[in-house]
């Protein structure tokens, strides 16, 4: 496999991956959750030898709550490091630049267009959309 002539300082983004969910992502996550759960609890429910509705009833449980994930407030932790790898190969390949900010806290928020479509972007490439 060939080295790509990939340069950090014109090619990656200068702003740090660290995030808060704002309202659109919370809204994508709870929906993505919101659609896994029924199968989930369908094929864990199937594979049980005798469905025990004490059981059944705890795993429900377990999966609403992981639903609720999206409404926790900011994770230091939370990073779109996969869209934002994704992204800015895709602007690599299309040797475009990339609107990588000027520095780490120039991360784009949804307060203009630009910044919230370019937040747009690598939120969809996070997802794989």
């Amino acid at each position: 496999m060939p080295v790509l002539a990939w340069s950090n300082d014109a090619d990656g983004f200068a702003f740090e991956n660290s995030w808060t969910f704002d309202t659109a992502e919370r809204a994508a996550l709870t929906g993505i959750a919101n659609a896994a759960v029924p199968p989930v609890v369908a094929s864990i429910v199937a594979i049980l030898p005798i469905p025990d509705p004490i059981l059944i009833t705890a795993i429900t449980a377990a999966a609403v709550a992981a639903v609720a994930y999206p409404a926790v407030g900011r994770l230091p932790t939370y990073g779109m490091c996969g869209g934002m790898a994704y992204m800015s190969l895709d602007y690599w390949h299309a040797r475009v630049a990339l609107p990588r900010g000027a520095n780490a806290p120039d991360q784009p928020a949804r307060s203009t267009v630009v910044s919230t479509t370019i937040r747009d972007n690598i939120w969809a490439r996070l997802l794989g959309w």
